[in-house]
């Protein structure tokens, strides 16, 4: 019994911890899509660098596919149709966390601001602080937190950061991100 025991607790062990992410509420989407295009829903797909963005997300081809390809209807300009739609553009933004949603900020928590990092950076390179400087993150946080009211704060270098706790959050355990 003992050896039962002891296998089934070392075979638990080596399984990776699940994450939880919460799903993106109403108020999260709106703050990135303010600090995307201050949520211009007239902005059409356009090119910047090497990349062509849609939308009022700003939102790339490869972003729309892994967010899931909603409104994909085999027609070959069916993600510009999407990402053009803020509807569909916030069903792909939703896709595209539900499956890299992970703590970009190592705060122990999967929330908006790891969100807007994640929407503005990607899934592999969320976790840099230099995006607390740039325009688009100062947007999201003045919309997100206008107050800056959310209690506590994280020293990230030479910038405070408030921190998340509440409904909404993914409280994540220690190797869990």
């Amino acid at each position: 019994l003992f050896l039962i025991v002891f296998a089934g607790l070392a075979l638990a062990q080596q399984q990776p911890p699940s994450k939880k992410i919460p799903e993106m509420d109403h108020r999260c989407l709106d703050c990135i899509c303010q600090a995307s295009s201050n949520c211009d829903e007239t902005l059409k797909c356009h090119t910047a660098g090497s990349s062509y963005f849609c939308g009022p997300y700003v939102v790339s081809w490869a972003y729309w596919h892994d967010g899931g390809r909603p409104g994909d209807k085999g027609r070959a300009h069916d993600f510009e149709t999407c990402l053009n739609n803020r509807t569909c553009a916030e069903e792909a933004v939703r896709g595209y966390m539900r499956k890299y949603g992970q703590d970009c900020d190592a705060n122990q928590y999967i929330d908006c601001w790891d969100f807007a990092r994640i929407h503005k950076l990607g899934f592999g390179a969320c976790g840099g602080n230099e995006i607390v400087d740039t325009d688009y993150f100062q947007k999201f946080a003045i919309c997100y937190d206008p107050q800056g009211d959310l209690g506590g704060s994280y020293d990230y270098g030479d910038e405070q950061i408030q921190a998340r706790s509440g409904a909404g959050y993914a409280r994540l355990q220690p190797g869990q991100y």
